[in-house]
């Protein structure tokens, strides 16, 4: 339950402020950085939570555990979309 609060925060996180970053960096406004910064560390911890979830899993077969590391990798914005909304259901 923990797992998935924070599978799900840090993903819609790192979207939600990614999103006005990159606006903000086109735009030239300050405090960009900032938030690219911010969305690059919820990536982070998204990134490292599915991946030790899905090599835990007994589920899935090696070459799909693969599969799912280099998605997060990456495309992780994608791949975790995918993951969160409809895989992880399978998987854990």
């Amino acid at each position: 339950m923990i797992q998935e609060k924070i599978l799900r925060s840090s993903l819609f996180l790192c979207i939600g402020i990614a999103i006005p970053g990159y606006w903000f960096k086109i735009m030239h406004k300050p405090g960009a950085d900032a938030l690219i910064v911010v969305s690059f560390i919820a990536a982070a911890i998204f990134m490292i939570a599915a991946i030790t979830e899905v090599s835990r899993s007994q589920k899935i077969d090696r070459s799909e555990k693969i599969m799912w590391f280099f998605g997060f990798i990456f495309l992780t914005t994608i791949a975790g979309l995918i993951y969160v909304l409809s895989a992880r259901k399978r998987i854990v």
